[in-house]
């Protein structure tokens, strides 16, 4: 297993049968994905999990004034161990940012898992928030 940390635009079309719509088609998403990779690198993070040909899963999420919004996320179902690595490599990217929130917006199923997995807890504007400086750290 190989984790790279993306920063060519071009990525955002090979990923694009794997992203996950919810509010914005497959396309939307790989649209701006791609203009966020060109234009604000440094606040991009494109984290994808490879074996060999075959993607494990991949993190997108980009950093905002107050937080870190987690914006993609999906992995293989046999792939526990990159999921929990992908994140926590988040979390210590979010720091390395001088943020200490991550921030999801998802359905309820996706929450639950959320909540239960990382910690995750329900905030205002139907978004989840994960705070980093918690004395659960």
């Amino acid at each position: 297993m190989v984790f790279w940390d993306v920063k060519n635009p071009d990525v955002s079309i090979v990923l694009l049968p794997l992203y996950v719509p919810i509010t914005q088609t497959r396309t939307e998403i790989g649209l701006e994905l791609n203009r966020r990779l060109k234009d604000e690198p440094d606040k991009t993070l494109c984290l994808v999990a490879m074996d060999n040909d075959y993607c494990l899963g991949f993190i997108i999420a980009y950093a905002r004034a107050k937080d870190v919004f987690l914006w993609q996320s999906r992995s293989s179902p046999k792939a526990s161990k990159c999921s929990k690595i992908a994140f926590n490599y988040l979390r210590e990217w979010t720091k390395a940012k001088g943020l200490n929130e991550i921030r999801i917006k998802t359905d309820k199923r996706t929450a639950k898992l959320m909540k239960r997995k990382y910690g995750f807890k329900p905030s205002n504007g139907g978004e989840m928030v994960l705070c980093l400086t918690s004395s659960k750290e």
